[in-house]
């Protein structure tokens, strides 16, 4: 862990919060802010598909933010991976003009995303 990602974690730490009079999940939420981009999104098994991330985007475990609740690994592999395929995406409706708008592709792929997490979650 960093010099900063520890400086932010004791600046939020439970007992000052406490003593602030927050409650409990309020502390959680301000936690997660104060930590995004110092901890992992993604389970370690998505790394296999992958490879091209950064080992500090893997969780060691498979407590991860960006997972399957059901264990339909498989398909929340290929919604992530939708996902980064976007700019590309993006960047051909730009240059070839087709049918598709730029707009529409970003909307298109975020629908999809959203459907796969909506079905996964329940």
């Amino acid at each position: 862990m960093s010099r900063y990602a520890i400086r932010v974690a004791a600046n939020i730490h439970n007992r000052n919060l406490r003593a602030a009079g927050w409650s409990d999940d309020h502390i959680t939420l301000v936690q997660h802010i104060a930590m995004r981009g110092l901890e992992p999104l993604l389970p370690q098994y998505y790394k296999m598909d992958f490879k091209y991330l950064p080992d500090a985007l893997f969780e060691k475990g498979d407590d991860a933010f960006v997972r399957s609740v059901r264990g339909e690994h498989f398909k929340g592999i290929k919604a992530l991976e939708k996902l980064f395929e976007l700019g590309g995406r993006v960047r051909d409706c730009v240059l070839l003009e087709g049918n598709i708008t730029p707009e529409q592709q970003v909307k298109r792929s975020l629908k999809a995303f959203i459907k796969w997490a909506d079905t996964d979650s329940g």
